[in-house]
């Protein structure tokens, strides 16, 4: 009975670490998009406005969100599509590591916005998970122990760490909302951020492409946008309706090693012994993350 509620407990931690893979293959589906001369910022704004559009007439539909909560939602929506729609900007605007290593400091945010915010204890497995993560994080990408942002994206990088770490605890904090429609505002609100930023006058963007040519790609388009995006998106909400906002991005680290590793085995992307030990760290981070004893405690007076 209790190895029955346990493995309840830990399904929505798997659920995360498996999303975290998925998006660890994301690259694959981005470099042969790239290589079809369809541009990754552009790419981006129709992977969030597809899903969006394909959940907008159940939402309307369903009714479901009372008028009092939408902004709340909506608002909720803005900030996690703004961290993954402005790391994915950021690698275009600075190193692939740079923006990873970046990124991945959200459970640091999560841990200080869940401790200001959702009053939570910090524990004991917690400080080692972070630890082991960063740790894993600066010696995969070999940026040094202080990645200090030094340029536009470096900076994009580390507000779409914030803007995930501040959006996970807001979406933790709003258990009465249904799936579906927290999911429209999270790519409501991706599509609203990415279309801002395209519009800025950074030299890195390229022009939207040719239109014969997104029409011609399209229905593949659709099915990463549905079949992969949507999917991935979904777990990582239901796991994190479920987990602290901390402990989803620690698990979400799996995208590292995934896409480290499967770099590694399909291009030329060395992968040695830095890499295997940073995996590892990371790995047991998350190992510590799912099977940690709830029991030991640091007390933190608010």
């Amino acid at each position: 009975m209790r190895t029955s509620s346990r493995l309840t407990e830990s399904l929505p931690a798997f659920a995360i670490l498996f999303a975290g893979a998925i998006w660890g293959l994301f690259w694959l589906p981005m470099r042969a998009f790239e290589s079809a001369q369809l541009p990754g910022d552009w790419l981006t704004l129709l992977f969030f406005a597809i899903p969006a559009l394909t959940l907008l007439p159940l939402v309307i539909y369903r009714k479901r969100v009372p008028s009092h909560m939408l902004i709340t939602v909506l608002a909720t929506g803005i900030f996690t599509g703004a961290g993954s729609v402005l790391y994915a900007v950021s690698l275009v605007l600075t190193t692939v590591a740079k923006a990873l290593l970046l990124f991945y400091l959200t459970p640091v945010w999560s841990t200080l916005f869940g401790y200001l915010i959702l009053r939570e204890k910090l524990r004991f497995a917690r400080v080692v998970a972070l630890f082991l993560g960063i740790l894993g994080l600066v010696v995969i990408l070999d940026t040094g122990p202080l990645p200090i942002p030094n340029n536009t994206g470096d900076w994009i990088a580390l507000s779409s760490g914030i803007a995930w770490g501040y959006g996970t605890v807001r979406l933790h904090s709003q258990q009465n909302v249904p799936i579906c429609e927290s999911l429209f505002a999270y790519f409501a609100g991706g599509v609203t951020v990415i279309a801002f930023v395209i519009l800025l006058p950074l030299s890195d963007f390229a022009p939207f492409p040719d239109l014969h040519q997104v029409m011609r790609f399209i229905p593949w388009i659709a099915l990463v946008a549905i079949g992969i995006i949507l999917v991935s998106i979904f777990l990582v909400y239901w796991g994190a309706l479920r987990l602290s906002p901390a402990r989803v991005g620690l698990l979400l680290m799996s995208e590292v090693v995934v896409g480290i590793v499967s770099a590694a085995l399909l291009t030329d992307e060395p992968f040695g012994s830095r890499e295997m030990i940073g995996s590892v760290l990371i790995i047991g981070a998350a190992l510590v993350e799912i099977f940690k004893q709830e029991s030991i405690d640091i007390r933190v007076k608010g």
